[in-house]
């Protein structure tokens, strides 16, 4: 494939294109701990440390990179050269005088990111207004390290977006967005065994699992109960919003799988500890937690996968073939015991550009969930699905009804005040029993946001089976659940794995019914298009 790499120098001004680009890789991470956006050429000479290069990508975006490391090699022949060049926003680690003190309190990123880029070509993007404002302080720091100092701060992530009128013009604009980790495009392309997938690798980061978490923050000047005594300096812990504790603690299934061996061989928790020097309130710190736990409950795993792009028959490749940094994909590999299913953000991707994106490695960091995991958490849900039949059922034909005397209403025009009338009572009554059913929805218990897998379907329709879940689930008496009460309760989200999106809660229908040998069955239907 041909691609022009159009060449300025540093003070804006064209020289042409790249000549004779015969390689060319781009590499882009934005793993937590790191943040890189890389392009390296092989071509011949003309490009000189401190040009820029411009170029646009196959979905149609420009990016802008800045030479920090052209080599001449001459090899059989003529000289070639190898230009290494990274995203032009490093620029500012030059061209942004040095800040030599700042500090403001309570301020948002928008504040923050503008005080950063004051003085450079650079504007403030798109901006996640929802997180809380911070005590900012930098101090003897260039332009790139305090810009990488506050999406720390924040928990936010930047990306560059260029705007570009003609390529003898350059780029136009120049802008950097702040925004939250898998706040990307939810692209719908999945990476599949047989098709796509070339290889897989799964790799378990060397981060330790804890089963508890104490978390800390800034610390406080308090008094000690003896008046005699010197007030002292403590750190702000989660204690006051968490029952007296200041830590987190995993569920026990996770202790039996994480936790360590004491003195005498049995089990004991893993123990981790976590101070936030910047948060200096007890409800941010608490949020803050939170997000520690997912992090820390939980083994953090990578997977970087060798993916081919499928070509149309003109030899193209269309437009949702193609992913960046950011997007959310899935991976699905039937060679992995159990087959491996999961969901995740791109983190790091490898590409070369001279191929169409034909070559390409990428890394998905953050996985969401597997199928065998929707699976654990269908069982949790199925029993409360079962405990609620009678109620549910009981709505379901007081539903009909009212639904029945609305039809009647519109065939019946002449006589709608009445019919109408009709149905409004037997809607109510079937709001009363809901509102009943919501007094015992406590008994779904940790069955929240659960995720069901929906693999595919056979004329829109995809029925998922769940049997064997024994004669202890059939035991009474029951208190009721109404199916709108386990909707409200569970919030399950069904995901199309054709279409790559979740089926709207409308096209869900359950039913519930036992075997000869009374074990419990439980039939998930999914219509699409409902």
């Amino acid at each position: 494939m041909s691609m022009r790499f159009v060449v300025y120098d540093r003070w804006g001004k064209p020289k042409g294109d790249a000549q004779n680009v015969f390689e060319a890789t781009l590499k882009r991470s934005i793993q937590d701990d790191s943040w890189s956006d890389t392009l390296d050429l092989r071509c011949d000479d003309g490009v000189l440390k401190g040009d820029y290069l411009i170029f646009v990508d196959g979905r149609g975006n420009w990016h802008e990179y800045w030479v920090t490391s052209p080599e001449t090699i001459r090899e059989d022949g003529m000289p070639v050269l190898d230009v290494h060049a990274v995203n032009s926003l490093q620029e500012i680690q030059a061209s942004r005088p040095i800040i030599e003190y700042f500090e403001e309190v309570k301020i948002g990123p928008r504040r923050a990111l503008e005080y950063v880029l004051d003085g450079t070509r650079w504007s403030v993007g798109n901006i996640d207004e929802s997180v809380d404002a911070r005590d900012v302080k930098l101090e003897a720091v260039n332009g790139w390290d305090a810009l990488q100092s506050i999406a720390d701060l924040y928990g936010l992530r930047f990306t560059t977006r260029y705007e570009v009128e003609s390529t003898l013009d350059g780029i136009g604009h120049r802008y950097v967005d702040f925004l939250k980790p898998q706040s990307g495009e939810h692209t719908g392309k999945r990476f599949e065994y047989g098709r796509d997938l070339k290889s897989v690798r799964r790799t378990f980061e060397e981060q330790p699992v804890y089963t508890r978490l104490y978390v800390y923050g800034k610390s406080e000047t308090v008094s000690t109960p003896d008046p005699d005594d010197e007030e002292v300096e403590r750190l702000i812990s989660i204690s006051p919003v968490n029952d007296g504790k200041p830590y987190l603690q995993a569920s026990d299934d996770v202790l039996n799988q994480w936790g360590m061996v004491d003195a005498k061989g049995a089990i004991q928790q893993s123990y981790g500890v976590i101070v936030h020097s910047d948060i200096d309130t007890v409800a941010a710190l608490m949020d803050q937690a939170q997000e520690d736990a997912k992090k820390y409950f939980t083994p953090q795993v990578q997977y970087e996968v060798d993916v081919a792009a499928i070509r149309l028959d003109d030899g193209t490749i269309p437009s949702y073939e193609r992913v960046d940094v950011g997007d959310i994909v899935q991976i699905i590999d039937t060679t992995f015991s159990p087959a491996l299913r999961l969901e995740g953000e791109i983190t790091g991707l490898e590409e070369d550009l001279l191929s169409d994106g034909a070559t390409r490695t990428v890394t998905v960091g953050t996985v969401i969930e597997t199928m065998g995991e929707y699976q654990s958490t269908l069982k949790k849900a199925t029993d409360a699905l079962w405990r609620g039949k009678p109620n549910w059922d009981a709505t379901r034909s007081i539903a009909d009804t009212a639904h029945a005397s609305s039809q009647t209403a519109i065939e019946n025009v002449g006589d709608v005040s009445k019919v109408a009338l009709a149905a409004n009572q037997t809607a109510e009554a079937a709001n009363a029993l809901a509102s009943q059913a919501q007094a015992t929805v406590a008994q779904v218990g940790t069955v929240k946001n659960v995720t069901f897998p929906v693999a595919s379907f056979t004329d829109n329709v995809c029925t998922v089976t769940v049997d064997g879940l024994g004669v202890a689930n059939l035991v009474s008496p029951y208190d009721p659940l109404t199916e709108l009460a386990v909707w409200d309760k569970c919030k399950p989200v069904f995901t199309d794995h054709s279409m790559q999106s979740a089926v709207p809660e409308g096209s869900i229908r359950c039913t519930c019914s036992t075997t000869p040998e009374k074990d419990l069955r439980v039939r998930v239907t999914v219509l699409r298009g409902a």
